[in-house]
């Protein structure tokens, strides 16, 4: 019979005890077979752990961890219940050095601020060359071509080169020695990407700069309907571009919508907010309901007594209404009493029937979206003209009421 493992020293502390807790077969065989642990010499097909080992040596007293050797083939998960422990007792008996008090460490440090990256923080030049590459659409060739030394002159700055290959079609960027800040890269690759989409040229060169993100959310696979997917577009836009600039005041970012993308910049909470609206839009829901909650957040923000509390009541609950799918009988509202014939009515013509009559169901889909376009156009054209003639009546003078002659009363003397 196998003798019983001995109990380490420091499971007699309920602390130790409660951190010890099952391990899986297969994580104990991965530490197991780590580098912190070398088979022992004397005793072959055993493994001790390195550390155990290493403070033996250092302090002259042999740590008991319960037998610190063990056999491959038993035993496997109480390595890490082991090592777990002992990692708790010289949390406990080691002094801390991180809990010191730091005379630097006021409550005027702003901890979030970014500072500048500057030539000095950088550790010299780049081992590697970076480079990212994206094809632009061919009505953008000529403005980028015009916009061309506008974005090298900015992107000097930081040592990064831009390449416009009219050609193939693309626009490349890359470091080179004069390259400090490895974060420039990444930003010129954003800057490539927005105009590709259109973004003014003046417009993205701002993502250079630090605290400013781009995102591009791809809207076209969100509909599937092309007719259904330009009017939840159009939301976005609001007339006139209502919407789209009150999204750009509440969340403080750019916001282009360009065929089947939006392309949006400024901090990373305004596009998280930007791309929530977008989506919604496009799933139907109406970006003024957004919009709303949006601003009543903003005014809640300025409270600082509202800093730390639950905003959901302050929050508009728009409940969805769902209308009954129930098929409602048709109303009869003819009520006068007909003479009886004993024949049936006639049946009521169907939708295809009255198309055959009027010749439409004999016409190809481009002679029938013609005619929709006509019919369209027709009915536009008479409420332009009734919207007209409301308009003019305000301006038609009123009838003048004919002056009666005042009859004078004669004096008879």
């Amino acid at each position: 019979m196998a003798s019983q493992k001995p109990a380490a020293k420091w499971q007699d502390k309920p602390s130790a005890g409660r951190a010890l807790t099952c391990v899986p077969h297969f994580l104990a065989c991965k530490v197991l077979c780590s580098k912190n642990f070398h088979r022992r010499k004397d005793k072959p097909g055993y493994f001790q752990h390195q550390q155990t080992a290493n403070l033996e040596s250092q302090h002259g007293t042999f740590f008991d961890i319960g037998s610190n050797c063990y056999h491959h083939k038993s035993v496997l998960h109480h390595v890490c219940l082991e090592l777990k422990g002992f990692a708790e007792f010289l949390c406990d008996n080691m002094p801390s050095t991180h809990k010191k008090e730091k005379p630097w460490d006021t409550d005027d440090v702003d901890k979030w601020k970014v500072d500048p990256f500057t030539k000095e923080d950088s550790s010299g030049a780049f081992l590697e060359e970076s480079s990212f590459m994206t094809l632009f659409p061919k009505y953008r060739e000529r403005y980028l071509k015009d916009s061309w030394p506008l974005v090298t002159k900015s992107l000097e700055k930081y040592g990064i080169d831009a390449v416009l290959d009219l050609i193939e079609g693309s626009m490349t960027v890359k470091t080179t020695r004069k390259t400090y800040d490895p974060a420039a890269i990444l930003n010129a690759r954003d800057l490539i990407k927005l105009l590709a989409r259109s973004v003014p040229a003046p417009q993205a060169i701002k993502i250079l700069e630090d605290g400013m993100a781009c995102d591009i959310i791809k809207i076209r696979s969100m509909v599937r309907n092309k007719e259904r997917f330009v009017k939840r577009r159009q939301r976005i836009l609001g007339q006139n571009g209502t919407t789209l600039k009150a999204l750009e005041l509440l969340t403080q970012t750019y916001i282009l919508v360009h065929g089947n993308t939006v392309s949006v910049m400024g901090p990373f909470k305004g596009l998280k907010e930007v791309r929530r609206v977008v989506e919604d839009t496009m799933q139907n829901v109406h970006p003024i309901y957004l919009i709303k909650e949006l601003m009543i957040k903003r005014e809640l923000a300025k409270d600082p007594a509202l800093a730390q509390e639950d905003w959901s009541r302050y929050l508009p609950n728009f409940k969805k209404r769902t209308l009954s799918k129930r098929h409602k009988p048709h109303v009869v509202t003819d009520k006068s009493k007909k003479t009886y014939t004993p024949f049936p009515p006639a049946p009521e013509k169907s939708k295809v029937d009255l198309q055959i009559e009027s010749g439409e169901y004999f016409l190809g889909k481009e002679a029938k979206q013609r005619m929709a376009e006509q019919e369209r156009a027709e009915k536009s054209k008479q409420k332009k003209e009734e919207k007209k003639r409301e308009r003019e009546k305000e301006y038609v003078p009123p009838e003048e009421s004919a002056s009666k002659s005042k009859k004078r009363k004669t004096s008879r003397d």
